[in-house]
């Protein structure tokens, strides 16, 4: 229900951004393919769930991991504000990765979210992408911002599974 929650909140912002620019149409087509990705993420979500009430899990298949961050931050640009910036940093000829692509996704969006939410005032999120350290085949992908971190009591917990605090 929160990865549901949180997509339809980028189609909702992708939305109300899509209704001022169709007043002026710059920008229109845009915002419409934003909301378009958004609903097609909130079919895929809905899917999984269904998948899930039936015990199937997602197929691991390749994908590149900076298309994926590049959808991402497509995704939740509307959503996150207009004092935040989202920025992409991404390596150069990565190979494809076996990966759940929208399990995923969906944790690249609730991490882009927390740090949306660490940003009141504003700042940069930042998706980036590379390679491991002395391991051509291991890639990684990292959401990092500008806010001012986590209290020690809880980023002790933050790799609790089910951990949130929310």
């Amino acid at each position: 229900a929160h990865d549901f929650n949180n997509l339809l909140q980028v189609a909702n912002a992708a939305n109300e951004r899509l209704r001022a620019h169709l007043a002026r149409s710059e920008g229109a087509e845009e915002e419409s393919n934003t909301l378009a990705v958004a609903l097609e993420r909130c079919q895929h979500l809905s899917e999984r769930l269904l998948a899930l009430g039936r015990a199937q899990q997602e197929p691991m298949r390749p994908c590149s991991l900076n298309e994926l961050a590049c959808e991402v931050a497509l995704l939740v640009a509307s959503a996150v504000g207009p004092s935040v910036e989202v920025k992409l940093e991404l390596a150069d000829e990565l190979p494809e990765v076996r990966l759940a692509r929208s399990q995923v996704e969906n944790a690249l969006v609730n991490l882009v979210f927390n740090s949306r939410d660490a940003l009141p005032e504003g700042g940069q999120i930042s998706l980036a992408t590379g390679r491991g350290a002395g391991s051509p085949s291991t890639c990684w992908v990292e959401v990092r911002d500008t806010g001012v971190g986590m209290p020690d009591d809880l980023l002790q917990r933050a790799r609790e599974p089910f951990f949130t605090t929310k």
